[in-house]
């Protein structure tokens, strides 16, 4: 049997900042910036800046937590219908009695509070004005229910980690920039060679990645087949 698919509750994209620091302290970002190209001439602008927020992204998307799937997001408004359905049945049919005893409960809890007037707002709807929450209520219902269900479509690209080889894309764009030389310039990557002589940019790349990321456990060959895919001279023709 499947297993019923629950919803993200609390997620947001919040970084982990912590972990993001650590591996950046396995690498010297003044190391890495020269290897991309960077010096005194070009530092100064909002080059460095993008390039620094690269390496951010690429920790995100690679480490971070994933977005909540189409089903959890579904799960999530479902679960929010269901509650607000059974509110409204609440409020709509609360019997006399129950409303005085929630109505000294109001006075007990919130008179001469800080938030009080929230309090008066909320014995209001209730109180007083039940149609007008009712009605709230209902429109956040519709709003659940004219929602996209769509399932998101699967990214398709080349054979590998989608994570690395925008890193090297962004990492080839300033690194051409910076330099004036293509990121391929001097690669040489033979299948059968475990060591490949990538050049410097191959140098740069392989350079982050142990260390960033060592844990992907990408030999340097695999490194120098993601940077022919992605800025080899077959990819730019």
């Amino acid at each position: 049997m499947a297993r019923k698919v629950k919803p993200r509750w609390g997620w947001d994209r919040s970084r982990d900042y912590d972990a993001f620091n650590r591996r950046m302290n396995n690498i010297s970002i003044d190391h890495l910036c020269s290897l991309i190209g960077f010096n005194e001439s070009n530092s100064g602008d909002n080059r460095l800046g993008l390039f620094e927020h690269s390496i951010g992204t690429f920790y995100f998307d690679q480490f971070g937590i994933k977005d909540p799937s189409s089903k959890e997001t579904q799960a999530a408004l479902s679960e929010l219908k269901n509650a607000t359905e059974r509110f409204k049945f609440c409020v709509s049919n609360l019997d006399g009695i129950s409303k005085s005893v929630l109505g000294q409960g109001f006075e007990e809890r919130f008179v001469d509070s800080d938030d009080g007037s929230y309090a008066a707002d909320i014995a209001d709807l209730i109180f007083r004005e039940k149609e007008k929450l009712e009605t709230m209520l209902s429109r956040l219902v519709e709003a659940i229910d004219q929602a996209p269900n769509e399932e998101r479509p699967t990214k398709r690209g080349p054979k590998g980690n989608p994570a690395v080889y925008d890193l090297i894309r962004q990492f080839g764009h300033f690194y051409e920039r910076n330099t004036g030389r293509k990121a391929f310039d001097g690669f040489i990557n033979d299948q059968y060679d475990d060591d490949p002589s990538g050049g410097p940019f191959f140098d740069a790349v392989e350079y982050f990645i142990n260390g960033f990321a060592p844990d992907l456990n990408l030999s340097n060959q695999s490194i120098g087949e993601y940077i022919r895919r992605t800025v080899g001279d077959k990819v730019n023709r």
